[in-house]
């Protein structure tokens, strides 16, 4: 996947850096140009417009066409791009299609377009509108607007029909490798929150605004949103939103616009490999169309920070509602790991009425567990791990993994936010396998399975150690093992401090095969073999006084 990624940039940069196009020049002086005018209408589709260079206040780029093969790109040369304004946008792009707004990086800067600053309360960074279609936007910077970051979508007004959905469809929205931060509404708010229809001003016609067929949102860096850090709706067809990081967001605290990413109504999405740290809100609010597919994400601490002290503020790892009714087939939640959500790791909603297939999660210590348990319904803790308001509800749960504790998953380094898998977890080949659905990779682009099966969570496991010797995960009880010939597995004990262990081997159906007692000394690191007559995947467990230990051992 990286290496699709990496041709497609160099197929882009194709556009600014090759070819026998007419150049043309934006002087920083413009505030606006178009197609119409004068000095470009000897423009041609594949033509390159740089930019120049500089400190410049907004820019308004309207009416030019590429076309597919080639499209009109708008670039920066020779230095960054700088916007700083009071008006409404950075830069705002009208009425245009088939074409690229593209920050090219040079030496001090890696986007070659910088919005600075929209001073303006309501301003944007980079707004596309206006029947605009078929472009892409990349490689850009967006901080300190008054409102959102990027704005891509088309209103419907009441004196121009064209921009209803019977007459309008804004096709392949490409907004990739941008960095977005520091702004106080949404950072990406691309297409109509409105699907089922709007009440148009002042004319008070109820139409249904523009629908999107093509949506490719990936590899962007979003910090610090007041609002959403990535929505989508209106997306009706081929949408993807995957390997975006977006960190801090909805900091405002504004209830219903609060999350990491948002699959709107009328969307049918596939959603994946996207991190998700610390929002203040749920990360991922799936309210799309049946069909849509929510894998291999990560998402860590959701709502911790929104009203710690309030349970009824509930805000949780994923939240599952039907907003738009439409296509009522079955959702996928799969192969995504869930870290200390405020409240429930999943959550359906009672607007849910068709089947939720949730495979391959793992979800850690949800906020929720102790209020359940102690509220005085008939709700127990282990709702919070996936929780059905309407309680009826037929979904699917097969080989997720629920825990209150960070140690018995195998993390490689929880503290360190890396959970990725350590040898030995076991969460390492005991998943479903979804190869015919299309899973085939991790949240690190690694093909799955890597093993004997499909591992629990966002990452397979890629060893980076000998298959069969695994570090102990605090230094202290088991320090490594090791599979001998003849069936024999070695153990190296080690403790700080005097401790007594009991060692057990046992199935997968939790037969115990095998246990035995030992007592170290203080700072020893005796070696011990047992033999092990079973065969195929068995669990090591070492538990101590201050030692606790589980892992997997294959057994040729």
């Amino acid at each position: 996947m990286k290496r699709k990624f990496t041709l497609f940039l160099v197929f882009l940069f194709s556009f600014v850096t090759f070819g026998y196009s007419q150049e043309f020049l934006i002087r920083r002086t413009a505030d606006q140009v178009t197609g119409e005018s004068q000095a470009f209408r000897s423009y041609s589709p594949g033509d390159t417009i740089w930019i120049e260079p500089g400190l410049r206040s907004n820019l308004l780029i309207s009416d030019f066409h590429g076309t597919s093969g080639k499209p009109v790109v708008f670039a920066n040369r020779n230095g960054q791009v700088i916007i700083d304004t009071d008006f409404s946008y950075g830069i705002s792009i009208r009425s245009c299609s088939h074409f690229i707004l593209i920050g090219l990086p040079g030496e001090g800067y890696a986007y070659g377009i910088k919005i600075s600053r929209v001073g303006h309360a309501s301003g944007t960074g980079i707004s596309v509108g206006y029947k605009s279609s078929d472009f892409t936007v990349t490689s850009c910077e967006i901080t300190n607007t008054g409102f959102a970051g990027i704005i891509s979508k088309t209103e419907p007004t009441c004196d121009d029909p064209g921009t209803y959905r019977n007459a309008f469809t804004q096709n392949n929205t490409i907004i990739r490798d941008c960095y977005i931060h520091d702004v106080p509404g949404e950072g990406l708010y691309v297409g109509s929150s409105f699907f089922l229809g709007q009440t148009l001003s002042p004319c008070g016609n109820l139409v249904l605004p523009p629908v999107l067929d093509g949506v490719h949102i990936h590899n962007n860096r979003i910090e610090r949103t007041g609002l959403d850090g990535l929505q989508v709706s209106s997306a009706v067809k081929d949408c993807y939103i995957h390997h975006n990081i977006l960190r801090d967001c909805s900091y405002l605290m504004t209830e219903s616009q609060m999350c990491g990413i948002i699959i709107g109504g009328g969307t049918l999405a596939k959603c994946f490999n996207n991190q998700i740290f610390d929002t203040y809100g749920s990360g991922i609010l799936l309210f799309g169309n049946g069909g849509t597919e929510v894998f291999n994400n990560l998402i860590v601490r959701p709502g911790k920070r929104y009203l710690p002290d309030n349970p009824d503020k509930r805000e949780h790892g994923i939240f599952i509602s039907d907003k738009t009714l439409v296509d009522k087939t079955w959702y996928g939640i799969y192969q995504n790991t869930i870290i200390q959500p405020k409240s429930d790791g999943i959550r359906i909603d009672n607007t849910v009425d068709f089947e939720c297939r949730i495979y391959n999660n793992i979800i850690i210590d949800p906020g929720a567990y102790d209020s359940y348990e102690n509220d005085g319904t008939d709700r127990i803790g282990t709702d919070a791990y996936i929780f059905d308001v309407s309680r009826g509800h037929s979904y699917k749960s097969e080989s997720n993994y629920f825990s209150r504790l960070f140690t018995a998953a195998g993390f490689s380094s929880s503290s360190a936010d890396n959970y990725r898998l350590r040898p030995g977890s076991p969460m390492i080949d005991l998943g479903k396998s979804l190869y015919t659905i299309g899973i085939r990779s991790d949240l690190d682009d690694h093909e799955r399975p890597a093993g004997t099966g499909y591992d629990i969570g966002a990452y397979e496991y890629r060893p980076g150690l000998s298959a069969d010797r695994m570090p102990s995960s605090d230094g202290a009880g088991l320090e490594s093992w090791q599979v001998l010939p003849e069936g024999i597995l070695r153990l190296v004990l080690k403790s700080p401090d005097p401790q007594k262990l009991r060692v057990s081997i046992s199935d997968i159906a939790g037969r115990v095969l095998y246990q035995n007692h030992f007592e170290i000394r203080a700072g020893s690191c005796p070696v011990i073999d047992m033999p092990v007559a079973a065969r195929g995947l068995l669990i090591l467990t070492v538990h101590g006084e201050r030692t606790r230990y589980a892992g997997k051992i294959m057994f040729y």
